[in-house]
């Protein structure tokens, strides 16, 4: 389980990621594109992943991983409760690559 404030802290914790708010919810951007937001209400987080991989996630996970208006587009539903802060981290480190632009995924293998 994680709290609102530690999903919050891993979000911001990406490179040059942002928070800002997207249909009166707390989301995350690198260079303005969503890699996650927040549902504080609820204890769910919406992150970018593959479709591909949402059906494997559900069907692992049904507690944790939930469908959601968005899924279409690769963002499914993470319920905070349910998930470990491990998993949570993966989770967004992948959500933030897949929208960051490639000349700031160059630039940061650079400096590793």
């Amino acid at each position: 389980m994680i709290t609102i404030a530690q999903a919050r802290k891993i979000a911001l914790s990406m490179p040059e990621a942002v928070e800002a708010e997207h249909m009166n919810h707390p989301d995350f951007r690198v260079q303005n594109k969503i890699f996650a937001t927040l549902r504080p209400d609820d204890q769910i987080s919406v992150v970018k992943i593959p479709v591909s991989d949402q059906t494997k996630l559900i069907e692992k996970h049904p507690k944790t991983f939930s469908l959601n208006g968005w899924s279409r587009q690769g963002y499914v539903n993470v319920h905070l409760q349910h998930v470990s802060a491990t998993l949570f981290r993966e989770l967004i480190h992948n959500s933030w690559r897949s929208v960051a632009p490639k000349s700031l995924l160059e630039q940061i293998q650079k400096k590793r």
